[in-house]
C-alpha cells in the first residue's frame, strides 16, 4: 500500500458512512410517515408493492420474504 492510497480509503469510508446514515434516516422517516398516515408498516408496504408487481399478484412466501428483506 502506498501513502497515496491511505487518504482515499479514509475518504471512501467516510463517504460510505454518510450514504448509510442517509439511508437509515430516509427509511426511518418513510416508516414513520407510512405508519402515521396509513397505519401500514414499512415491511407491510414492501410486501404489498412486491405483490402488486408480481405476475398475477401472487408469489411464494419465501420469495416475498426475500424481496422485502425478511428471508
Amino acid at each position: 500500500m502506498t501513502i497515496n492510497q491511505q487518504p482515499r480509503a479514509a475518504s471512501d469510508q467516510a463517504m460510505w458512512d454518510a450514504v448509510l446514515g442517509l439511508h437509515t434516516f430516509v427509511e426511518r422517516q418513510l416508516a414513520h410517515t407510512l405508519q402515521r398516515r396509513y397505519g401500514v408498516g414499512l415491511s407491510e408496504y414492501r410486501a404489498l408493492e412486491t405483490l402488486y408487481q408480481a405476475e398475477k399478484g401472487e408469489c411464494r412466501m419465501q420469495e416475498l420474504a426475500d424481496h422485502i428483506g425478511l428471508g
